[in-house]
């Protein structure tokens, strides 16, 4: 399923925040040379429905997202809904899923976010040395890393689910 963003006639209260960061080309090329240097495999993954699995959607107001099914769903009484989730087409959908990921990765699973970069993120080693490096695309994921920082990455994807792993 799909919302069609488009067609809201009132837009989000946080729509001028609502696109997801993006990494940029030279932190993606970094990860690339990383994995190169270290003789390590350059991973993707990719998330499968992504945006449903961001956290419960709730405003700062305590109030839900509504919207009415269009007439074609089957629900000509124009009931409305209560959304839980984002989902695609929703202008705020792609930055709900950016902050539960990146959230993820620094409290829980210990990664680091790049200063200079939100979506290159980092897993050092007690002295201070790479184990690894993470690019988020959204809903796409390119890695290197070493034994340590693939365990981190089982546990993400115990987390979430991702579609095959390519390597």
């Amino acid at each position: 399923m799909v919302m069609l963003g488009y067609q809201q006639r009132e837009r989000d209260p946080h729509w001028d925040s609502s696109a997801s960061p993006t990494p940029r080309m030279e932190s993606v090329r970094a990860v690339a040379i990383e994995a190169n240097q270290n003789g390590r495999a350059l991973g993707i993954l990719d998330v499968q429905a992504a945006f449903l699995q961001s956290h419960e959607l709730k405003w700062e107001n305590g109030e839900r997202y509504m919207f009415t099914a269009p007439p074609e769903a089957g629900d000509p009484n124009g009931t409305k809904y209560a959304l839980l989730r984002p989902m695609y087409g929703l202008d705020f959908a792609p930055k709900k899923w950016y902050e539960t990921i990146a959230k993820y990765l620094v409290d829980d699973l210990g990664f680091e976010r790049c200063p200079s970069d939100r979506c290159l993120f980092y897993l050092s080693d007690e002295d201070g040395g790479r184990r690894g490096s993470l690019a988020l695309h959204v809903d796409d994921l390119i890695f290197q890393g070493d034994a340590t920082f693939m365990k981190q990455l089982e546990k993400l994807q115990k987390r979430f689910k991702f579609n095959e792993r390519a390597e």
